[in-house]
């Protein structure tokens, strides 16, 4: 792995064997980066990513090995109220079946393993940083602004972004 920050921005290649998000969350610690976004491209020998399934409240994941081509990284960087850092990611491969024609692969990502490269751009958000919470109406983990962070610890409770509104 090797990187260089660009200004607000920190180019990030990867080399064979390196895992993806670990790469990315190890940067960023050494960085003092709690926040960021990332995209890429590249090629993996592996890959586990997994399909939300909303009735069950589960993640049903599909593992694939070979040539992947990832033709798509989206990603983002944040931390846990431990101030331990979070990767979440989807991503979409492209690959030869068994008779010759292209598949694609995509998914929320759980992990993978570079094969020759991968290209990434991370980019940090200067600030206090963007937590995680469990969102009551859905059930899923998603991003807990500061001032989300500075209400719940004076008892005032996390507003949703909607002018405090509720969902129906």
């Amino acid at each position: 792995m090797d990187y260089r920050r660009v200004k607000d921005k920190i180019f990030l290649r990867l080399d064979k064997g390196e895992d993806i998000q670990e790469s990315v969350i190890a940067v960023c610690r050494r960085e003092k980066i709690n926040s960021a976004v990332y995209h890429g491209i590249g090629a993996c020998s592996e890959a586990v990513i997994a399909t939300y399934i909303p009735e069950d409240n589960v993640f049903l994941e599909h593992k694939k090995e070979g040539m992947l081509e990832m033709i798509s990284l989206e990603g983002n960087i944040t931390h846990d109220d431990a101030g331990e850092l979070l990767s979440h990611a989807h991503v979409m491969y492209s690959y030869m079946n068994d008779a010759g024609k292209v598949e694609y692969f995509g998914g929320h990502l759980i992990s993978a393993v570079t094969w020759f490269t991968a290209e990434m751009v991370v980019e940090p958000y200067e600030g206090e940083g963007i937590g995680k919470m469990k969102d009551p109406w859905s059930e899923v983990m998603v991003w807990k602004f500061p001032e989300q962070c500075d209400k719940e610890q004076n008892g005032a409770g996390a507003e949703n972004g909607n002018g405090g509104e509720s969902r129906d």
